[in-house]
């Protein structure tokens, strides 16, 4: 019988397939596990490719992240998982995903850095749902567009642009004259240590992971405080320990942090909240980066998904003005 993806669009299976396998058909095999999903009636699936490790069915149906499900081709098996709770999100990331509802002032602006994929567009995808208008920002066009056409291309802006080109965003900038909210998820990940990095690599990490948001956030002060704006940053729970293999990444992070904090001095009493947002290992691309750098990139770990990431943003921003939420962090549970 013939099948059919709904809403899974041709760049969500791409997106998820590239980083694991090189091999065409991966999107047939992937909705082909959607299909059998669908049938039998689990949970949403999460594509991985990590190693089963426990044989009997009856025994991987007692832990919610055990894979169920497993297809070969060309001598590589493909792994797919249907979580129970709390592995409720799926990774394939869906424009009819149903976030709570939060109640926010009509007509409000909100840009998010790193839309295109992983945190960034699970935040952009639940500050749509609530009302906003987004402004998608990103390098990857193709992938802003895509975004934006299953959005219905409705309350939507794609700003393709390098954001640390301040030349490249001035002209996009002046046309918002208020702006409510305001989410830095774009950042690049190294798996060296400090010094051993090379000038170029430290100052590219350092202009994308630090000087790109901060003078983003900056150039939009006075449409930040026209809109009782909030600016979010999202950091890493990698500074809150010894990282061997990534702490490059690392000090990056642990700079945003202190700028953060700076800029936060900076606006204090112009009525414009900053939220640090600290997530643990989250299944996204980047992730998959920093498994290698462990040398563990098969590994069996818990992980949170974007959407719970967003889930915990939303809410932060619909707290009561009368608190000031500035830092919050996010493990995956025995993690």
């Amino acid at each position: 019988m013939p099948f059919h993806a709904g809403n899974i669009s041709e760049q969500d299976l791409t997106m998820h397939a590239k980083p694991h396998f090189p091999f065409a058909g991966i999107r047939n095999v992937m909705m082909s596990a959607e299909f059998y999903r669908r049938e039998n009636k689990f949970r949403e699936h999460v594509f991985c490719n990590r190693q089963l490790r426990h044989e009997d069915p009856e025994e991987i149906f007692c832990f919610p992240a055990f894979i169920i499900l497993e297809f070969k081709k060309k001598n590589i098996r493909l792994y797919f998982r249907f979580p129970a709770l709390p592995y409720r999100n799926s990774a394939i990331m869906k424009s009819e995903r149903k976030f709570l509802e939060y109640e926010f002032p009509d007509n409000g602006t909100a840009l998010i850095t790193g839309a295109g994929s992983g945190i960034g567009r699970a935040v952009a995808l639940a500050l749509h749902q609530a009302g906003f208008h987004v402004i998608l920002v990103g390098r990857r066009k193709e992938m802003l567009e895509v975004l934006a056409q299953s959005l219905g291309n409705e309350r939507v802006s794609v700003w393709a642009v390098d954001i640390t080109n301040e030349n490249a965003l001035l002209p996009f900038i002046s046309d918002i004259p208020r702006l409510e909210v305001l989410v830095h998820a774009a950042g690049i990940f190294c798996a060296d240590s400090v010094d051993r990095i090379s000038p170029d690599v430290r100052d590219r990490l350092m202009a994308v992971n630090v000087h790109a948001p901060l003078r983003l956030s900056n150039l939009l002060l006075p449409a930040l405080e026209a809109g009782g704006g909030e600016i979010v940053f999202i950091n890493s729970t990698a500074i809150m320990g010894p990282r061997i293999h990534t702490d490059a990444y690392a000090a990056s992070k642990h700079a945003l942090k202190q700028e953060a904090g700076r800029l936060r001095d900076q606006v204090r009493g112009k009525g414009i909240r900053i939220l640090n947002v600290y997530p643990g290992r989250t299944e996204t691309p980047m992730q998959q980066e920093v498994l290698q750098a462990e040398k563990r990139p098969d590994a069996i770990i818990p992980m949170l998904q974007p959407y719970d990431i967003a889930e915990i943003i939303m809410g932060c921003l619909s707290f009561s003005r009368r608190a000031d939420i500035t830092d919050i962090v996010i493990r995956p549970v025995g993690n």
